[in-house]
């Protein structure tokens, strides 16, 4: 049985492993011990690993076919701790173990990285939008991932849009909203994902040893207007009132971004939309 690591066990990484623990010996990491005590159920084995803290024990990352890094930042730390510090700690202690050995490396990322294209439809040959530090940050992490690719290593990025799901009930938020002033541009685009579409992205990505850059985004390239008017327009909801005043504040993301590149390896996404 093949042998795969998931490196973080939120709400992502757990739905990740439940998926890949029907076909592999999967390996679940948590940033602290009683976190990785709590997952017991969650994939075949728990451990803890926070990557880049000192100290820290990379024995999990021994003998692995696959391996996904699927990590956020959590309370006390930042997306450097995690996506730089976090990131090249896992990339040193890599090249210091493969010797050789098949691996298939999986990194979670974000279609964030794309930033501000006027609602342009982003592709993955797009260049990121460094002016903006997140996505900066997350570029820098790819890069480095990306530079473990040899003849035995593949390395998969999957950029996801925002995840919704089973206790991410997106249209409930916009019913909730119905009628009242957001501190949002309504103007802007954004792409979304159901968790298990993405969780079996992951699975996809290491049964078809994928390589490269891949959005992992539903059918929908809608505005927050767009999507405010289809949900509460069905209900019978007031429209939400989109006020853009204050949101420089936010991460100023909008972008329509296509997911063509992950069809056409084959990979069909059992949710279209948040509606589906």
């Amino acid at each position: 049985m093949e042998q795969y690591l998931v490196i973080g066990a939120g709400y992502l990484g757990q739905n990740i492993a439940n998926v890949l623990n029907e076909e592999c010996a999967v390996t679940v990491t948590s940033t602290t011990q009683s976190k990785a005590d709590a997952l017991e159920g969650v994939g075949s084995y728990q451990k803890k690993l926070n990557a880049g803290e000192k100290g820290a024990k990379y024995d999990a990352l021994d003998n692995k076919d696959g391996i996904c890094i699927c990590i956020a930042p959590s309370r006390g730390s930042s997306y450097e701790d995690v996506f730089i510090k976090g990131v090249n700690a896992i990339v040193e202690e890599l090249n210091s173990r493969l010797r050789g050995r098949d691996l298939h490396l999986t990194f979670i990322s974000s279609t964030g990285v794309y930033g501000n294209q006027d609602g342009c439809i982003a592709y993955e040959t797009l260049t990121p939008d460094f002016k903006d530090p997140t996505a900066r940050i997350l570029s820098s992490a790819e890069e480095k991932l990306l530079s473990l690719e040899n003849e035995s290593t593949k390395v998969c990025i999957l950029r996801l849009g925002g995840i919704y799901g089973p206790g991410r009930d997106i249209p409930n938020w916009f019913k909730s909203v119905a009628g009242q002033p957001v501190a949002m541009a309504g103007e802007h685009a954004c792409a979304w994902v159901h968790v298990e579409d993405a969780a079996e992205a992951v699975a996809f990505a290491f049964q078809k040893k994928l390589s490269g850059v891949f959005n992992c985004v539903d059918d929908w390239k809608y505005t927050r207007r767009e999507i405010g008017s289809l949900i509460c327009d069905r209900e019978g909801l007031p429209p939400i009132l989109w006020n853009a005043e204050g949101f420089n504040q936010q991460r100023n993301t909008n972008a329509r971004v296509g997911n063509n590149k992950l069809k056409r390896r084959g990979f069909r996404f059992k949710h279209e939309s948040m509606l589906a």
